[in-house]
């Protein structure tokens, strides 16, 4: 019974990890072809979305595609090392992007494939936000020693800053500081290398963290409930705090048709 138990476990995270490297995929390609055709809906999901920035919609493509390649640890050197050099890509952006912003150059890498009109006053137009600089080039390092300890460490901190991400844009709760326009990461990125971290995570689950919350032991079997109602909790107060502000907005709306005698009551 144990064994059958950790055997359902272990091929829901493997049907995890697959899902989870194709969604990342498809929203890279959403976005970099939202770019390509100008069309601002694929950019950033929904109308009062910012746009994620074409860069960071790259790496997010690159590193889904190098997880698909390296999450079987059977898989065979060629798929290996090709998955290796698509990690390395990304992590080579990354750096090159950091080393813009702490030197203050500019390579031409931030609009080197598409050119940045959503806001060409900004101070760093294009340019991979510092946060979302981090969590690609841990994700990538992550990827390119898939396995080890390190690399397990930082999947954990991106999938923390990560929940950060999600949490400033559902809750307006502020990261360390309140976001500039240039360092701001939107919902949909937060979302993306959430599940890219998880996903590599999972796809090693005898290895860390990962072995002892797939296990069949009570206290395994309590977290993992844990972590469902954390996630289930966010969720609703969420959807209660979006249906309180449309209620709220559409009674003020009604309350400007009405008398303003009547309207005073609002």
């Amino acid at each position: 019974m144990k064994f059958e138990s950790s055997a359902r476990i272990l091929f829901f995270l493997r049907m995890f990890t697959n899902a989870a490297s194709l969604i990342v995929v498809g929203i890279g390609l959403a976005v970099l072809s939202g770019w390509l055709l100008n069309i601002p809906l694929l950019k950033s999901f929904l109308p009062s979305l910012p746009a994620m920035r074409f860069n960071t919609a790259l790496s997010l493509f690159l590193l889904g595609s190098s997880l698909r390649l390296l999450k079987n640890e059977e898989t065979s050197l060629v798929k290996k090392r090709l998955g290796q050099a698509l990690a390395g890509l990304v992590l080579l952006l990354n750096l090159l992007t950091l080393s813009e912003y702490l030197f203050g150059w500019n390579l031409g890498i931030d609009e080197f494939f598409v050119k940045d009109l959503n806001d060409p006053a900004a101070p760093y137009p294009g340019r991979i936000a510092p946060l979302a600089i981090l969590c690609a080039g841990m994700s990538s390092v992550s990827l390119l020693k898939l396995g080890s300890r390190i690399p397990r460490y930082f999947c954990y901190t991106v999938a923390t800053l990560s929940l950060l991400i999600i949490l400033n844009n559902l809750f307006d709760f502020q990261l360390l500081f309140r976001y500039p326009e240039p360092n701001y990461v939107p919902l949909h990125t937060g979302v993306a290398f959430l599940m890219i971290s998880l996903a590599i995570i999972a796809a090693r689950p005898t290895h860390g963290l990962m072995e002892i919350l797939s296990s069949n032991l009570p206290g395994s079997r309590a977290m993992r409930l844990l972590l469902l109602g954390i996630v289930t909790l966010t969720i609703l107060t969420h959807t209660r705090k979006n249906v309180f502000f449309f209620s709220f907005s559409f009674s003020r709306v009604e309350a400007a048709d009405l008398p303003p005698a009547i309207a005073e009551e609002f």
